[in-house]
């Protein structure tokens, strides 16, 4: 028999080193088969180390394609501020593409809202597109923060109704920023609406 170096942090079985991953810590084979993995800061969180736009784009590319495996690895008591950042960072991309989406839609919308609003109003009559396209994207992304933590304590609640969430707000927190990936694709006509939904089961 081999002596053990330590013990599975999931269920505290000893591993042995003939057991052990390299790179992957001291997670038992039985824990490792039922998809555990080491709890790692995210690229994000690495970004002093790997670089601003890798660390961004390596951790989008990680939610979005392998959300399970990303997840599983996300350590719960890491800081809050960097997920918000990263989805702060998210809203800033969407930005451009939406004003530009709006702007684009604003003579269908000013004849659509014509017919339930009479009279016009004033702003609403004189605007221009991009005044218009502006008026629509730029405020949402202004009050992003109280949205952010508000949304996050509605989940959290939720999460505790139904007997999870045990790992506290701060985890539910981080959670729900690094979930905002898939919102670079929400202003897409006609597939944007999937990718709210994706962020919903993220």
């Amino acid at each position: 028999p081999t002596a053990a170096i330590g013990t599975c942090p999931r269920c505290g079985s000893f591993v042995c080193p003939q057991c052990q991953v390299d790179g992957q810590g001291l997670i038992c084979p039985k824990c490792r088969m039922m998809g555990a993995v080491d709890r790692t800061p995210t690229p994000w969180e690495r970004r002093g180390e790997l670089g601003l736009v890798k660390g961004f784009l390596d951790t989008w590319k990680l939610v979005v394609f392998s959300p399970e495996t990303f997840f599983r690895s996300l350590k719960p008591d890491g800081p809050i501020a960097d997920p918000f950042i990263f989805a702060w960072i998210l809203g800033l991309l969407t930005l451009p593409p939406n004003i530009a989406y709006n702007a684009l839609n604003f003579g269908q919308m000013k004849t659509s809202l014509a017919l339930f609003l009479k009279p016009m109003p004033g702003w609403l009559e004189s605007a221009t597109p991009l005044t218009y396209g502006l008026v629509i994207a730029i405020p949402p992304f202004l009050t992003f923060p109280l949205g952010y933590f508000l949304g996050a304590g509605m989940i959290h609640l939720g999460c505790r109704l139904w007997g999870a969430g045990g790992n506290g707000f701060k985890t539910t927190v981080r959670v729900m920023g690094y979930a905002q990936a898939p919102i670079l694709a929400l202003w897409i006509p006609l597939i944007g609406g999937l990718f709210a939904i994706y962020i919903i089961a993220l």
